[in-house]
């Protein structure tokens, strides 16, 4: 497989920490972070520091949402597969993603948040590819824009391997 690097590591660094100088002015100060796993689990972790940083405190949990059945493209409809422990009635909300794709499993996490009674819900992605969004659906906070390109590393895999890579990869071919 050959890629090649697309976002090296320090653009991403510089990236996250302007993303939580605008997050920690816009969000209440009791809100419940949502990280969707695995793949939020890098940019998820590094966002929470950078907002501590700034005196943010939240209340973290995680959900786990697939879509990808170990190919490059969604395999369509996307299923909850953890569901978040923390009470979310009259909760404000920050979900946090790798990455915005079609939508669709973007959407499902609102559906979510939205049955079990969130008072709101604020959503940061580090990438968005809005060339291929199939539902209509914006992240607040987003860290790249993206062509659509398929990328690995900084927790986003291919059938589970390279998440582990500091920087954000194109596969270019086998």
């Amino acid at each position: 497989m050959r890629t090649r690097i697309l976002i090296p590591v320090e653009r991403i660094a510089d990236r996250v920490e302007a993303m939580a100088d605008d997050i920690a002015k816009a969000v209440a100060p009791d809100t419940t972070a949502i990280i969707a796993m695995t793949g939020g689990f890098v940019f998820g972790a590094d966002l929470l520091r950078a907002l501590s940083r700034r005196a943010c405190r939240f209340r973290c949990d995680i959900m786990q949402l697939q879509s990808y059945g170990g190919g490059l493209v969604s395999a369509g409809r996307p299923q909850i597969t953890l569901v978040p422990q923390s009470p979310l009635v009259d909760a404000d909300v920050l979900f946090i993603d790798d990455i915005l794709d079609t939508g669709r499993s973007f959407k499902a996490a609102l559906d979510h948040f939205a049955a079990q009674g969130a008072r709101s819900v604020r959503t940061a992605v580090l990438l968005d590819k809005p060339s291929r969004r199939l539902e209509a659906v914006d992240a607040d906070f987003i860290g790249f824009e993206i062509p659509d390109l398929f990328v690995i590393g900084y927790g986003l895999d291919l059938d589970r391997r390279y998440r582990e890579l500091p920087d954000i990869h194109v596969v270019e071919g086998e």
